[in-house]
């Protein structure tokens, strides 16, 4: 069973020479951290390590030379500049198999500093939004302190680990990391709609991050080059519970089937609210 402590008792557990990786992205335990740079002087060379990291990557100041080191393995906006001045080392990796590193020993982990989501009734936390190579240094790492966070959602699929398996948890609420999403101009608009008339019905594209895998997948690129192809309307993207209105009549018959978008979604979603418009005077639903 977990031991329930505060954030600052939590790192006191970490030493010097100790390599900590950061659970990627949004599930960066931010009070682990701050907690962390506060106890900056009982350490000397910590390394940090992380893929896409959202916060400010403070340790990588100059302030904390000789108590924390970065080894990136994505140099992000916080980590780029530390990098390219030679004050923080960058491993090129493939994302897909970065938690190799880590299972494989390549990275070995003394401590993993990860956010969760509150234990169930039966004991079982969520890694939520960031399982990739976060399952893996929890995994692996010989010390796994955890950020109980009511903010982060809960998913389903193999995405829990059991709140025994936590040697340290911090209970600490507080919103998440968010990518601010950044207007798409008229260049990214024009490369976008260049890409989607290279797309094939039936590809499968993996975007990155960014103005120009956005621009590819805005309606004004891929969709309206579907439209010009085919003539119908294609409303893409993830599938939520916002109301639509069925409008009958609209669009031409083709031979093109649609394949279901709901297949790829191991989260639990409400679709249809039982006021919607539709069903009013409806005597049959099928669904």
């Amino acid at each position: 069973m977990a031991k329930f402590v505060t954030a600052q008792e939590a790192v006191q557990h970490i030493h010097s020479g100790d390599r900590v990786a950061l659970a990627h992205s949004v599930g960066e335990p931010q009070a682990l951290v701050n907690a962390m740079l506060e106890n900056y002087r009982a350490y000397e060379n910590v390394e940090i390590c992380h893929m896409l990291a959202l916060g400010p990557c403070k340790y990588t100041q100059p302030m904390y030379a000789g108590h924390f080191w970065h080894n990136s393995l994505f140099a992000g906006p916080g980590s780029r500049q530390a990098v390219n001045q030679g004050r923080a080392d960058y491993t090129p990796n493939l994302f897909g198999e970065s938690p190799r590193l880590f299972a494989e020993g390549y990275l070995p982990i003394d401590v993993a500093l990860i956010t969760l989501s509150p234990p169930d009734e039966k004991g079982w936390c969520s890694y939520g939004v960031t399982v990739d190579y976060t399952k893996c240094i929890t995994e692996n790492a010989k010390l796994v302190i955890a950020q109980i966070n009511r903010n982060m959602p809960r998913t389903y699929g193999d995405t829990l680990v059991h709140i025994d398996n936590i040697h340290l948890a911090v209970e600490c609420d507080e919103p998440l990391f968010r990518r601010p999403i950044l207007p798409v101009g008229p260049i990214e608009e024009q490369i976008g709609r260049h890409c989607a008339s290279l797309i094939d019905d039936g590809a499968a594209i993996q975007l990155g991050i960014g103005n120009i895998p956005n621009a590819v997948a805005n309606e004004k690129a891929v969709m309206e080059n579907r439209l010009k192809k085919h003539g119908i309307a294609n409303h893409g993207g993830c599938p939520g519970s916002k109301l639509s209105r069925i409008m009958h009549g609209y669009g031409s018959h083709t031979d093109i089937k649609a394949e279901s978008r709901l297949s790829q979604w191991p989260v639990q979603i409400k679709l249809v609210p039982v006021n919607a418009p539709y069903f009013d005077g409806a005597d049959l639903l099928i669904a």
